[in-house]
């Protein structure tokens, strides 16, 4: 077959043209001229006026592989990757200096009970505009100024106002620590193995009480994911906790501790 003809039915593919029919672009398919079948026809896409849609491939000559598709055009196209600023900026010198040895400031106090130590939060609980320390340690959580003297303790599942000296289970996770309800005041959440009552996630005020509604119960296992976030939007944070073993294993509860 000779290329007029190869080219002939290359042309008669409107709607496969590159660049779309909708976007009106324009076929621009070249036959090829083999005389064994013909190289195959190409479609150039031109890029569409129609929010860059983008073409199709042309079709081939008899003989011929399919042509390559129209390049995205107009709004609709792929942009540049965007690099993002820089975190901040470098010293001058080029260099913050050597790395130091950590230097021990203070040893906080507690009581015998460390068999397990979860990772502090900072948060300013007192309302004096410093931030303190937050520790479940092991059955008790402890909450110190930023300079390491107590300021309130609590053992799992009770308020500081009467509480023992310790729990019986252990808390695992950190705290979720913040104004959680929108007082202005710092609320925490903590999480931890089910007590002999069955409670593993309990919430306090700033003064260490619990607060209406805690502790609760889910399930009959350790929670081993706890975090605080206003999920339906009604401008006050909800307790997200996630438990091992067989589910359900994901639980969401309101302020006041109903589920």
């Amino acid at each position: 077959m000779n290329s007029k003809l190869g080219s002939t039915l290359l042309s008669r593919a409107g709607g496969e043209a590159a660049g779309g029919e909708a976007a009106g672009g324009e076929a621009a398919g070249t036959a090829g001229d083999d005389a064994a079948g013909g190289t195959a026809g190409s479609a150039a896409g031109s890029a569409g006026e129609d929010a860059g849609r983008p073409g199709s491939g042309g079709s081939a000559g008899i003989g011929g592989a399919s042509g390559s598709g129209g390049a995205t055009g107009g709004e609709g196209g792929a942009g540049a990757p965007i690099t993002p600023p820089p975190s901040c900026a470098p010293a001058e010198t080029g260099a913050s200096g050597a790395v130091q040895a950590p230097v021990l400031r203070a040893t906080l106090s507690g009581s015998w009970d460390e068999n397990w130590f979860a990772s502090p939060a900072l948060v300013d609980v007192d309302g004096d505009g410093a931030l303190d320390i937050v520790a479940p340690r092991h059955s008790v959580l402890y909450v110190y100024r930023g300079d390491g003297t107590p300021l309130w303790q609590t053992a799992w599942a009770s308020s500081a106002s009467s509480s023992p000296e310790h729990g019986t289970v252990r808390m695992w996770l950190s705290a979720a620590v913040g104004d959680l309800d929108g007082d202005g005041d710092t609320e925490i959440a903590v999480s931890a193995h089910p007590d002999d009552a069955g409670y593993n996630v309990a919430v306090y005020d700033h003064e260490g009480e619990l607060l209406p509604g805690w502790p609760r119960a889910f399930g009959d296992a350790e929670v081993r994911s706890l975090a605080a976030a206003d999920v339906d939007g009604d401008g006050a944070a909800e307790i997200l906790i996630t438990k091992q073993a067989d589910g359900p294993a994901t639980a969401v509860f309101e302020l006041d501790g109903s589920l």
